[in-house]
């Protein structure tokens, strides 16, 4: 997003941003769900396609114009920004600790474990990621837990 924003653009932004509330929780999930390649990046096509799909009933071309102005394709850094610092942050630290992403999800070598919060807040304190780490528990769970189908798309970002 820009610096400066007009009232019609902040309008935008704001009505978008209750709809991800009640729709995903946050903007990490919100992504997720339209970055179903996992790719990282969204062409504008791609973008406008999958808002549509989620029920987002505001004008998507507008939405566009907003996070990505002139641009050709938006990642989760146009997306979320302040997430996806977060994000780059947690996949640092926990690379730095563990020396893989993978390697605290891994139970007898495969990545099937799930941590719950409890066990989520403890891998984050043995990375030494300051707490609290509710957030980034919200930002990467699923069914109440996080394993590494939840983390991998993290594999490639810095």
């Amino acid at each position: 997003v820009g610096p400066k924003l007009t009232p019609q653009q902040e309008e935008c932004l704001r009505r978008f941003g209750e709809f991800v509330n009640r729709r995903f929780g946050t903007r990490a999930r919100a992504w997720h769900a339209i970055d179903a390649t996992c790719l990282g990046v969204l062409r504008r096509s791609e973008f406008l396609k999958a808002i549509s799909a989620t029920g987002y009933a505001g004008s998507q071309s507008n939405l566009w114009a907003v996070i990505a102005g002139d641009a050709a394709k938006i990642s989760q850094k146009e997306f979320d920004p302040e997430g996806f610092k977060e994000l780059v942050t947690f996949r640092r630290a926990v690379v730095a600790k563990f020396s893989s992403l993978q390697r605290p999800f891994e139970e007898q070598g495969e990545p099937t474990r799930r941590l719950d919060f409890e066990a989520f807040s403890k891998m984050c304190k043995r990375a030494e990621l300051p707490p609290p780490h509710e957030k980034l528990f919200v930002m990467l769970a699923a069914r109440g837990a996080v394993g590494w189908s939840e983390v991998r798309f993290l594999e490639g970002w810095d």
